[in-house]
């Protein structure tokens, strides 16, 4: 059965290096990534949540990411 997924590769630029995560809504199931056969690059039981936000990534601005459907949305204040 194929499976469709998605990575995303972003860089905040002059963003806060060490900015606050706060998690939003965790599911009580989790995910593996085992892609590969490079076992340094593996991932399981990795938590599953509604939304992550950034307090702070840039002085006085957050960032909240989830997803609606298979879309990743975002939300600036």
């Amino acid at each position: 059965m194929p499976i469709d997924c998605y990575a995303y590769d972003v860089v905040f630029v002059n963003a806060n290096t060490s900015p606050v995560f706060k998690r939003e809504g965790e599911k009580s199931y989790y995910h593996n990534y085992f892609l590969g056969n490079d076992r340094s690059k593996w991932a399981g039981h990795v938590g599953v949540f509604d939304g992550i936000t950034y307090q702070n990534l840039y002085p006085g601005i957050d960032l909240k990411a989830y997803s609606v459907g298979l879309r990743l949305s975002t939300i600036w204040w």
